[in-house]
């Protein structure tokens, strides 16, 4: 019986002796984080692919929620994007040859005419834009959206258009998460997470050569590249111009690129598939292959966006571990139980790397 028990303790000892050791590790690198700079995050993606629905997440979930002036200012927003929708449907309207009444054509001169930032005129012509949304031409219009290229919050925007032509109309905090705003520059969302600085840097869309920018960003905890998902038939659209390239294969080049750059060698890099609301329903109607002819699965959501997820890890050729999480932006409690993990890949990397920013 004493031998049995001396024996066991010897082989117990080492194993806890471990996990006290990996316990005071954590301990240290926490007060070292502390005590030196912030974790610096980079947010990175192609345009519209859900990076600043994301920051605003994490501004909401660590920091706090917007404020009624900050709401004010989206209001003007909020109301452009929907014009830009109407005009995007009408113009379709008239490419798909879909007939509609004569009351509705001039709806987008009209549209056109009003000065960005100007609701009021918009909820002037709310009668009308309420006409227009019940009509036969508009719901077969929407009935085709996978074959032409729409705003991804137009859905949600256009079954709120009451709210949205209200004059006193305030955006509510699910609003803002669906607005979009055009992104050039860089913008930090700074948040307190377990005692921990972090600054998360989201830059701008970014469609010129990563040569150019990507060397003043060697000093980051973390790169996060954000990649929508639900774009897999869709051209490149820069600036209202159509390209030839498909929108997910540019996004899969860029992500190729700055992940193997020398600058990220030793960055922990974490990719977010986002939009997959988006895609379990696009799936349904437009396949794979249109933008993977390779792809043999069927079409349908959990075969398919884990061929997407391959495709993305395929493309790093020099065996770096990469993360990678299914996303949907506008989910709060998505992107809350996601970024807790990612945090901790974070901290548990500069830990293995003993590499402090």
């Amino acid at each position: 019986m004493g031998a049995s028990a001396s024996a066991n303790s010897v082989v117990n000892i080492p194993v806890i002796n471990k996990k006290k050791s990996e316990s005071i590790d954590q301990f240290l690198l926490h007060e070292k984080l502390k005590e030196t700079k912030s974790v610096k995050l980079l947010l990175l993606g192609r345009p519209e692919s859900g990076k600043s629905t994301l920051a605003r997440q994490i501004r909401i979930i660590h920091d706090r929620d917007f404020m009624e002036t900050e709401r004010l200012a989206y209001r003007s927003v909020l109301r452009q994007n929907l014009i830009d929708i109407l005009k995007t449907l009408l113009q379709t309207i008239d490419q798909l040859n879909i007939q509609t009444g004569t009351e509705y054509h001039n709806l987008y001169d009209e549209l056109s005419e009003i000065p960005s930032g100007t609701g009021e005129y918009l909820v002037a012509r709310r009668h009308t834009i309420k006409q227009f949304l019940a009509s036969a031409a508009f719901h077969q219009c929407m009935v085709r959206r996978w074959e032409y290229n729409l705003q991804s919050s137009a859905k949600y925007l256009l079954d709120g258009v009451d709210r949205l032509l209200d004059p006193g109309y305030v955006p509510s905090t699910q609003d803002i998460l669906r607005a979009r705003v055009d992104n050039n520059g860089l913008h930090e969302t700074s948040f307190k997470f377990k005692g921990l600085e972090f600054r998360m840097v989201d830059v701008g869309g970014q469609r010129s050569d990563p040569r150019k920018w990507i060397h003043y960003f060697d000093n980051v905890s973390a790169l996060i590249y954000t990649v929508d998902i639900s774009r897999y038939d869709q051209q490149r659209d820069d600036d209202g111009i159509i390209g030839e390239q498909n929108e997910l294969l540019e996004s899969l080049a860029l992500f190729k690129k700055v992940v193997s750059h020398r600058v990220f060698s030793d960055t922990t890099s974490i990719l977010f598939l986002n939009k997959t609301d988006l895609f379990k329903q696009k799936i349904q109607h437009v396949p794979l292959k249109c933008c993977f002819p390779e792809y043999k699965g069927a079409d349908e959501y959990k075969e398919a966006s884990i061929f997407v997820q391959w495709k993305f890890k395929q493309s790093i050729t020099d065996n770096k571990e990469m993360y990678s999480h299914f996303t949907t932006a506008t989910d709060t409690s998505n992107i809350q139980t996601v970024f807790d993990s990612v945090i901790a890949i974070i901290l548990k990397c500069s830990q293995n790397s003993a590499v402090l920013y």
